[in-house]
């Protein structure tokens, strides 16, 4: 995969919700280029890798601050 595309993903993985202006603006690429890359990513599944990455993520962050707090209750 190429540098662009990496780029793209980690952006993407932070903030998903980034027009094309923005993530064209910020990777350096034009908007058309982005747009492509972004449909070759959604053919070759690894947007929706992605996507089950993040959910894991962000079901593991909940879980954990659940415990944390949990355990601080239970110390009063």
């Amino acid at each position: 995969m190429q540098s662009i595309q990496m780029q793209l993903l980690h952006i993407l993985q932070e903030d998903c919700r980034l027009s094309l202006e923005q993530l064209a603006t910020m990777t350096g690429s034009s908007v058309e280029a982005v747009g492509t890359m972004i449909d070759d990513m959604e053919k070759s599944k690894i947007l929706d890798f992605l996507s089950e990455l993040i959910e894991k993520e962000k079901s593991y962050r909940e879980n954990t601050q659940t415990f944390e707090i949990s355990q601080e209750a239970e110390k009063y």
